[in-house]
């Protein structure tokens, strides 16, 4: 749970930043890019897969029984996590926050049962309670980590598509923000002889 917590966010900011990295450089994240790019999607369905044997192989010969339980329960929180992802988090808050939320869930589940069980442990005390201020600054500067990737990516994917204008020489994004209904972009493009244009893109498309 403490990985989980810590690779899903930040995986969703690796992934981000590499992809804005290749658009800057001027070319589409594919081979090598790609893979190193799925590598947290991978990573997180290998921790998450193996969550349920390890829960299993807790329990004792008594408590065999109570395995059909925790199937249940693990069903359960999958559809209550997906209805919250699809109709609260993601609309609301985007993509990045909903990350860090989603960990910071990972992280409370870990951390409850960590000074449950393991009370008599002062250093697991700590690092949670650490772990736990480290997550209360994420979630209160969450909306500004948020804009200030879509803002990255936004510079980059723009950068991309001028690239090849041997009329362009550069990109400025000024403001990126989100409506119920579209990614709004607006920037400025600067041509060799210094005129200015002020450009507004809709879902990365430029009016």
């Amino acid at each position: 749970e403490l990985l989980l917590s810590i690779i899903g966010p930040f995986g969703v900011l690796a992934i981000f930043q590499l992809s804005a990295t290749s658009l800057a450089m001027g070319y589409v994240p594919t081979g090598a890019v790609f893979l190193i790019s799925h590598l947290p999607i991978l990573i997180v369905g290998i921790l998450s897969g193996i969550e349920i044997p390890l829960l299993v192989s807790l329990l004792n010969a008594e408590e065999k029984d109570k395995f059909s339980r925790i199937l249940g329960l693990d069903y359960l929180g999958a559809f209550l996590g997906t209805v919250a992802y699809s109709l609260i988090l993601y609309p609301h808050l985007g993509l990045m926050a909903t990350a860090i939320w989603t960990g910071f869930f990972n992280f409370l589940s870990m951390g409850v049962y960590t000074v449950w069980k393991m009370g008599k442990r002062p250093l697991l005390k700590i690092i949670s309670l650490l772990l736990l201020a480290f997550y209360f600054l994420l979630l209160l500067f969450s909306q500004n980590i948020q804009n200030y990737l879509q803002k990255m990516y936004s510079q980059s994917e723009i950068q991309f598509e001028y690239n090849r204008d041997p009329n362009i020489q550069s990109v400025r994004v000024n403001e990126s923000f989100s409506t119920p209904y579209q990614f709004i972009t607006v920037y400025e493009t600067v041509s060799q002889k210094g005129e200015v244009d002020h450009c507004l893109s809709l879902d990365s498309h430029t009016q």
